[in-house]
Protein backbone atom coordinates (compact mmCIF):
# COMPACT_ATOMS: atom_id res chain seq x y z
CA UNK A 1 0.00 0.00 0.00
CA UNK A 2 2.83 2.66 0.71
CA UNK A 3 5.95 3.03 -1.80
CA UNK A 4 7.85 4.75 -0.02
CA UNK A 5 7.65 3.14 3.87
CA UNK A 6 8.63 -0.87 3.55
CA UNK A 7 6.25 -1.80 6.75
CA UNK A 8 7.64 -5.38 7.25
CA UNK A 9 11.13 -3.55 8.41
CA UNK A 10 9.43 -1.63 11.23
CA UNK A 11 10.05 -2.40 14.49
CA UNK A 12 6.85 -4.54 15.76
CA UNK A 13 7.56 -3.44 19.52
CA UNK A 14 3.65 -2.04 19.54
CA UNK A 15 2.44 -5.60 19.02
CA UNK A 16 -0.97 -5.16 16.95
CA UNK A 17 -0.60 -1.87 17.58
CA UNK A 18 0.26 0.77 14.60
CA UNK A 19 -0.74 4.30 16.68
CA UNK A 20 0.08 4.98 20.47
CA UNK A 21 -0.45 8.28 21.89
CA UNK A 22 0.53 8.33 25.80
CA UNK A 23 0.03 11.00 28.21
CA UNK A 24 -0.05 13.64 25.34
CA UNK A 25 -0.56 17.46 25.69
CA UNK A 26 -0.81 20.10 23.36
CA UNK A 27 -0.62 24.02 24.40
CA UNK A 28 -2.07 26.25 21.99
CA UNK A 29 -1.80 30.38 22.82
CA UNK A 30 0.17 29.48 26.05
CA UNK A 31 -2.75 27.37 27.32
CA UNK A 32 -2.80 23.24 27.81
CA UNK A 33 -6.04 22.15 25.75
CA UNK A 34 -4.74 18.64 25.78
CA UNK A 35 -3.96 17.42 29.12
CA UNK A 36 -3.27 13.65 29.14
CA UNK A 37 -4.84 11.70 25.96
CA UNK A 38 -3.82 7.97 25.90
CA UNK A 39 -5.27 6.57 22.59
CA UNK A 40 -4.14 3.10 20.93
CA UNK A 41 -5.32 1.84 17.73
CA UNK A 42 -4.66 -1.78 16.06
CA UNK A 43 -3.68 -1.90 12.64
CA UNK A 44 -6.34 -2.52 9.97
CA UNK A 45 -9.00 -1.09 12.64
CA UNK A 46 -12.00 1.38 12.73
CA UNK A 47 -11.47 2.92 15.92
CA UNK A 48 -13.81 6.20 16.82
CA UNK A 49 -13.10 9.37 18.98
CA UNK A 50 -15.90 10.89 20.26
CA UNK A 51 -16.45 13.96 22.94
CA UNK A 52 -18.50 17.37 22.70
CA UNK A 53 -17.56 20.53 20.64
CA UNK A 54 -13.81 21.39 22.36
CA UNK A 55 -12.98 18.44 23.61
CA UNK A 56 -9.61 18.12 22.04
CA UNK A 57 -10.64 15.90 19.20
CA UNK A 58 -9.73 17.69 16.56
CA UNK A 59 -6.51 18.96 18.16
CA UNK A 60 -5.41 15.18 18.93
CA UNK A 61 -6.19 14.31 15.29
CA UNK A 62 -3.81 17.18 14.45
CA UNK A 63 -1.43 16.41 16.83
CA UNK A 64 -1.32 12.91 15.24
CA UNK A 65 -1.09 14.29 11.19
CA UNK A 66 1.66 16.61 12.51
CA UNK A 67 -0.06 19.51 12.58
CA UNK A 68 0.29 20.66 15.81
CA UNK A 69 3.73 19.23 18.05
CA UNK A 70 3.00 17.49 21.13
CA UNK A 71 4.81 19.38 24.49
CA UNK A 72 4.69 16.42 26.05
CA UNK A 73 4.05 12.47 25.83
CA UNK A 74 4.70 10.09 22.98
CA UNK A 75 2.83 10.15 19.45
CA UNK A 76 4.45 6.37 18.41
CA UNK A 77 3.48 4.87 15.06
CA UNK A 78 4.61 0.96 14.15
CA UNK A 79 6.81 1.46 17.38
CA UNK A 80 8.90 4.91 15.83
CA UNK A 81 8.46 8.19 17.99
CA UNK A 82 7.07 10.80 15.29
CA UNK A 83 5.80 13.53 17.89
CA UNK A 84 8.70 16.20 16.51
CA UNK A 85 7.90 15.04 12.71
CA UNK A 86 6.77 17.78 10.31
CA UNK A 87 3.18 17.03 8.66
CA UNK A 88 4.72 16.96 5.12
CA UNK A 89 7.32 13.78 6.43
CA UNK A 90 3.92 12.11 8.57
CA UNK A 91 1.93 12.14 5.24
CA UNK A 92 4.70 10.51 3.43
CA UNK A 93 5.13 7.63 6.34
CA UNK A 94 1.50 6.80 5.72
CA UNK A 95 -0.55 8.87 7.83
CA UNK A 96 -2.81 11.96 6.46
CA UNK A 97 -6.01 13.18 7.48
CA UNK A 98 -9.47 14.66 6.31
CA UNK A 99 -11.11 17.93 7.04
CA UNK A 100 -14.57 18.87 8.54
CA UNK A 101 -14.79 21.71 6.13
CA UNK A 102 -13.68 20.30 2.49
CA UNK A 103 -11.60 23.13 0.97
CA UNK A 104 -11.24 23.39 -2.50
CA UNK A 105 -7.63 24.24 -4.41
CA UNK A 106 -8.77 27.45 -6.53
CA UNK A 107 -11.48 26.32 -9.24
CA UNK A 108 -9.26 22.62 -9.91
CA UNK A 109 -11.62 19.90 -11.37
CA UNK A 110 -12.44 16.69 -9.03
CA UNK A 111 -9.72 15.02 -10.71
CA UNK A 112 -7.21 17.73 -10.99
CA UNK A 113 -7.81 17.84 -6.76
CA UNK A 114 -7.11 13.91 -6.21
CA UNK A 115 -4.18 14.04 -8.68
CA UNK A 116 -2.38 17.02 -6.16
CA UNK A 117 -3.01 14.20 -3.71
CA UNK A 118 -1.50 11.02 -5.63
CA UNK A 119 1.39 13.48 -6.70
CA UNK A 120 2.78 12.53 -2.93
CA UNK A 121 3.96 8.83 -4.22
CA UNK A 122 3.71 8.91 -7.75
CA UNK A 123 6.33 12.11 -8.69
CA UNK A 124 5.98 11.37 -12.33
CA UNK A 125 2.14 12.93 -13.33
CA UNK A 126 0.77 10.39 -15.95
CA UNK A 127 0.90 8.00 -13.06
CA UNK A 128 -0.45 10.17 -10.74
CA UNK A 129 -3.28 11.06 -12.69
CA UNK A 130 -4.35 7.03 -12.92
CA UNK A 131 -3.97 6.38 -9.64
CA UNK A 132 -6.57 9.72 -8.94
CA UNK A 133 -8.59 8.31 -11.53
CA UNK A 134 -8.56 4.53 -9.62
CA UNK A 135 -9.48 6.87 -6.46
CA UNK A 136 -12.62 8.08 -7.77
CA UNK A 137 -13.62 5.02 -9.27
CA UNK A 138 -13.81 4.13 -5.57
CA UNK A 139 -15.42 6.79 -4.25
CA UNK A 140 -17.87 7.21 -6.55
CA UNK A 141 -16.71 10.34 -8.30
CA UNK A 142 -15.75 9.14 -11.78
CA UNK A 143 -18.56 11.08 -13.53
CA UNK A 144 -17.45 14.36 -11.85
CA UNK A 145 -13.99 13.74 -12.48
CA UNK A 146 -13.93 17.48 -14.99
CA UNK A 147 -16.46 19.48 -12.16
CA UNK A 148 -15.04 22.05 -10.30
CA UNK A 149 -15.33 21.87 -6.56
CA UNK A 150 -18.56 24.65 -6.66
CA UNK A 151 -20.61 22.28 -8.95
CA UNK A 152 -20.76 19.48 -6.04
CA UNK A 153 -23.41 18.83 -3.97
CA UNK A 154 -22.30 18.20 -0.23
CA UNK A 155 -21.79 14.61 0.05
CA UNK A 156 -19.52 14.40 -3.33
CA UNK A 157 -17.57 17.13 -1.61
CA UNK A 158 -17.04 14.98 1.24
CA UNK A 159 -15.95 12.49 -1.17
CA UNK A 160 -14.09 14.46 -2.58
CA UNK A 161 -12.02 14.64 1.10
CA UNK A 162 -11.40 11.65 1.25
CA UNK A 163 -10.57 10.53 -1.96
CA UNK A 164 -7.96 13.29 -1.84
CA UNK A 165 -6.37 11.84 1.83
CA UNK A 166 -6.67 8.04 -0.32
CA UNK A 167 -4.73 9.12 -3.26
CA UNK A 168 -1.93 9.24 -1.23
CA UNK A 169 -2.03 5.66 -0.16
CA UNK A 170 -2.33 6.11 4.18
CA UNK A 171 -1.83 3.22 6.08
CA UNK A 172 -4.12 5.85 8.60
CA UNK A 173 -6.48 7.87 7.41
CA UNK A 174 -7.72 10.49 10.30
CA UNK A 175 -11.53 11.52 9.67
CA UNK A 176 -12.20 15.11 11.38
CA UNK A 177 -15.68 15.07 11.86
CA UNK A 178 -16.26 13.79 8.64
CA UNK A 179 -19.50 13.48 8.14
CA UNK A 180 -20.58 17.30 9.73
CA UNK A 181 -23.62 18.75 7.96
CA UNK A 182 -25.02 15.25 6.54
CA UNK A 183 -27.97 13.87 6.71
CA UNK A 184 -28.36 10.32 7.33
CA UNK A 185 -28.50 9.21 4.00
CA UNK A 186 -25.14 11.37 3.61
CA UNK A 187 -23.70 9.20 6.60
CA UNK A 188 -24.65 5.97 4.80
CA UNK A 189 -22.78 6.93 1.49
CA UNK A 190 -19.61 7.58 3.26
CA UNK A 191 -19.69 4.32 5.27
CA UNK A 192 -20.14 2.62 2.27
CA UNK A 193 -17.65 4.46 0.48
CA UNK A 194 -15.46 3.90 3.33
CA UNK A 195 -15.85 0.30 3.81
CA UNK A 196 -14.63 -0.26 0.15
CA UNK A 197 -11.55 1.65 1.22
CA UNK A 198 -10.90 -0.29 4.04
CA UNK A 199 -10.68 -3.65 2.17
CA UNK A 200 -7.09 -3.45 1.47
CA UNK A 201 -5.98 -2.84 5.36
CA UNK A 202 -6.34 0.80 6.01
CA UNK A 203 -6.68 2.17 9.48
CA UNK A 204 -8.93 4.82 10.35
CA UNK A 205 -9.75 6.98 12.96
CA UNK A 206 -12.68 8.66 12.96
CA UNK A 207 -13.56 12.12 15.38
CA UNK A 208 -17.20 13.15 16.01
CA UNK A 209 -19.32 14.60 18.84
CA UNK A 210 -21.44 11.40 18.74
CA UNK A 211 -21.50 7.99 17.42
CA UNK A 212 -24.15 8.05 15.31
CA UNK A 213 -22.15 10.47 12.99
CA UNK A 214 -19.15 7.67 12.99
CA UNK A 215 -19.49 7.13 9.37
CA UNK A 216 -19.12 2.90 10.00
CA UNK A 217 -19.59 0.85 12.98
CA UNK A 218 -16.16 1.29 14.80
CA UNK A 219 -13.89 -1.39 15.83
CA UNK A 220 -13.34 0.32 19.38
CA UNK A 221 -14.13 3.86 20.83
CA UNK A 222 -12.37 6.48 23.00
CA UNK A 223 -13.69 9.13 24.65
CA UNK A 224 -12.28 12.89 25.28
CA UNK A 225 -13.53 15.63 27.10
CA UNK A 226 -11.81 18.75 28.86
CA UNK A 227 -8.61 17.44 26.77
CA UNK A 228 -8.26 13.87 28.13
CA UNK A 229 -9.31 10.71 27.60
CA UNK A 230 -11.68 9.21 30.14
CA UNK A 231 -13.02 6.05 30.77
CA UNK A 232 -16.12 4.74 29.07
CA UNK A 233 -19.78 3.72 30.56
CA UNK A 234 -20.22 0.08 31.23
CA UNK A 235 -22.71 0.44 28.31
CA UNK A 236 -20.57 1.47 25.57
CA UNK A 237 -19.92 1.84 23.15
CA UNK A 238 -23.41 1.42 21.98
CA UNK A 239 -25.27 4.07 24.14
CA UNK A 240 -22.13 6.91 23.67
CA UNK A 241 -24.49 9.32 21.90
CA UNK A 242 -24.64 12.33 23.55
Amino acid sequence: MIKALNIDKLRFDMGDYVLSLQAVSVRVGGRERLRCVDLDVKRGAFAALVGSAGAGKSLTLACIAGARRAARGRVRYFGYEIRSFARERIARLGIVGTQSEPQPFGTMSVLDTVVVGALLRHPRIGKARARARDVLALTGLTERAMLPFAALGDVDRKRLEVARALATDPQVLLLDDIAAGLDRAGIDALTTLLARARTTGLTVVAAARTLDRIPGRPDAVSAIEGGRTVELPAAAPADVRA
